[in-house]
């Protein structure tokens, strides 16, 4: 009997809620199953739309593109923790929320809708995930950072080698230990892109 497999990616669609600035995404017939015999379509968006990865280049000159990311940092187990409180995750949030030991691997559920982040990860709260070896962080929010941040939760994160999993859906997910694959498109030199991201609940 096959496991069960939970789909956090949110639906990819024409028109739908990017970040402030980023390309909007379009979707448009590129080819004709009655005039070209196929249809084929063209896609335009931001390589941060939608469930998507964040690479070391997104801030970091020089640094790694999304398809250096090691796939070890993208499968294996993970934890998810809800945090019921908006504003700032800190230090003292993921260690009264976290169990010990826990795999490196975390999702925040913080039940966000598309739009600016209202729970967010603060400069402590990365700094502890660092400290604990984490492969991999990721949110529902359509950022790991605060609106107004500077980037340097982001820049700590993607220093240490923490791969950012950013608008994820765990609305259908309770916390607790799962199996993750967050893969996103090998996209060569770039600095983020989608992703499939699917849970398997651990027995």
């Amino acid at each position: 009997m096959c496991a069960t497999v939970i789909d956090i990616t949110r639906p990819t669609h024409h028109g739908m809620p990017v970040w402030r600035g980023d390309p909007q995404v379009r979707f448009a017939p590129a080819l004709n199953a009655v005039r070209d015999g196929v249809n084929v379509a063209r896609v335009c968006m931001g390589t941060h739309s939608g469930t998507h990865i964040d690479a070391p280049s997104h801030y970091l000159t020089s640094a790694g593109t999304v398809d250096a990311i090691p796939l070890e940092s993208l499968v294996g187990p993970c934890f998810v923790v809800e945090i019921k409180t908006s504003g700032p995750v800190g230090r003292g949030a993921l260690q009264e929320c976290l169990p010990t030991p826990h795999p490196p691997r975390i999702l925040m559920k913080t039940g966000a809708a598309a739009g600016n982040p209202k729970t967010y990860l603060d400069m402590e709260g990365a700094a502890y995930l660092i400290e604990q070896g984490t492969l991999l962080i990721g949110t529902e929010e359509m950022s790991i950072e605060s609106a107004s941040g500077d980037g340097s939760v982001h820049i700590g994160l993607l220093d240490a080698g923490i791969a950012i999993l950013e608008s994820a859906d765990l609305g259908r997910v309770a916390p607790g230990e799962y199996d993750i694959a967050a893969l996103p498109l090998r996209l060569v030199g770039l600095d983020g892109a989608p992703c499939r991201a699917v849970l398997i609940p651990r027995q």
